[in-house]
C-alpha cells in the first residue's frame, strides 16, 4: 500500500499530534540492566562509559532494520518481530485502526494491520519509538523539540531526493531520524551539560564538534558510531552516524544524508545554531555533479514545502 501524505503519523493534519502521541505516550517496556560493554565494542574512556549505561536500542527495530536491508523481505518473519514487541504492536493497531484506514471493522491482529499498513511505514513507525526511548530520562525542554525537528526534517529531505541518489525512500527517510542517533546519547547520558552545548550558538559545525569534545569527551558523530555499532546497525547506518558532516562526491546513501543534513541547517531547522550556512539553491550546486543537480533544485520549492509542513506541525 502506497503511504500518502494524508497520512497522520507523519502528514496530514493531525501528523504533529500523532508523533507526538509516540513520543510521549505509548508505554514501553523496562530494558535489562545494560551491560559495561555495548556489543562487544570497548569500552575505553568515561565517555563510553556513560553511552554503554544507556539503555539498549530496540532489538526488535534492529532486527527490522537487517532485515528490511534484505531484498527478499519476509512479511511473516516481520509479523512476528512486530508482535514481540508491546508498544509497537499497540501503535501499529492504533494506526490502522485510525480514520485513515478507514476499515470496515476493528484490526486486533498484527498480521492483518502490517499489510495495511505497508512495510515501510511500519519500520519507520518501529524506529521513532527506538528512538523515543533513548529520550525517556533526557531533559524535558526545547532541546529535545530542536533535536527532533532537525532529525524529521533531515528524514524528509532525504526521502524526497533519494530517488536522485539510487536509495530508495523508506531507507532514506530512516537513516535521516537515525542520523543524529550520537546527539540523543549525549543529551541521555550528559542531560544540562549537553543541554547547554545545543542551546549555544557557534560559527561551524567544526566549532560545535570541538565543544562537545571537551564537554563530553567525544562528539556526537563518535558518539554515534560507538553506539551504532554497540547495537548492531546495518553497515550503511553506522557510516551515516559517522560521516553525516563530511561531504562525498559518490552517490549513495551516505551522499544524500549529508545533503540532506546540511539543507535542514540551511532551511533553518539546525539542531545546533550555527552560522556557517547556504542558500539552499547554493547547497545544490555545491553537493551535485552537473547531471543531477537541475532535478534536485526543480524539486527544492516542493521539498521546503514539504519539511516546513511536517516540522512546524509538530506541538511539542
Amino acid at each position: 500500500m502506497r503511504w500518502t501524505r494524508k497520512d497522520p503519523f507523519w502528514g496530514g493534519k493531525d501528523r504533529g499530534s500523532q508523533m507526538l502521541r509516540t513520543l510521549q505516550e505509548v508505554p514501553l517496556r523496562q530494558p535489562p540492566a545494560p551491560p559495561t560493554e555495548g556489543g562487544g565494542i570497548r569500552v575505553e574512556d568515561q565517555a563510553q562509559v556513560r553511552l554503554a549505561q544507556l539503555p539498549p536500542f530496540s532489538p526488535v527495530v534492529i532486527s527490522l532494520l537487517r532485515l528490511f536491508d534484505r531484498d527478499d523481505v519476509d512479511l511473516a518473519e516481520i509479523t512476528r518481530l512486530i508482535s514481540s514487541d508491546a508498544a509497537i504492536s499497540a501503535e501499529l493497531l492504533t494506526l490502522v485502526n485510525s480514520p485513515l484506514f478507514a476499515t470496515r471493522v476493528s484490526v486486533d491482529d498484527v498480521a492483518l494491520a502490517v499489510p495495511l499498513v505497508g512495510i515501510e511505514r511500519t519500520k519507520e513507525l518501529a524506529t521513532a519509538l527506538a528512538m523515543r526511548a533513548m529520550l525517556r530520562d533526557a531533559p524535558k525542554t526545547g532541546v529535545v523539540r530542536r533535536l527532533w525537528r532537525h532529525s524529521i526534517a533531515t528524514a524528509v529531505i532525504a526521502k524526497e531526493l533519494a530517488p536522485i541518489y539510487g536509495v530508495a525512500a523508506g531507507v532514506a527517510h530512516t537513516a535521516g531520524i537515525l542520523h543524529d542517533v550520537g546527539r540523543m546519547g549525549l543529551l541521555s547520558a550528559y542531560r544540562e551539560s549537553y543541554a547547554e552545548v545545543v542551546l549555544h550558538a557557534y560559527d561551524n559545525v567544526t566549532d560545535i564538534l570541538a565543544k562537545e569534545l571537551a564537554v563530553c569527551g567525544m562528539n556526537h558523530c563518535e558518539a554515534g558510531l560507538y553506539l551504532a555499532k554497540s547495537w548492531g546497525f546495518p553497515d550503511a547506518f553506522c557510516q551515516v552516524v559517522q560521516h553525516h558532516h563530511g561531504a562525498t562526491e559518490e552517490r549513495g546513501i551516505l551522499s544524500l544524508l549529508q545533503t540532506a543534513c546540511a539543507l535542514a541547517d540551511d532551511l533553518e531547522f539546525a539542531a545546533v545554531s550555527h552560522a556557517d550556512r547556504a542558500e539552499p539553491k547554493t547547497r545544490i550546486a555545491g553537493c551535485k555533479g552537473d547531471s543531477d543537480r537541475h532535478k534536485v533544485l526543480s524539486r527544492l520549492p516542493e521539498i521546503e514545502r514539504l519539511v516546513c509542513a511536517e516540522v512546524e506541525s509538530l506541538d511539542f
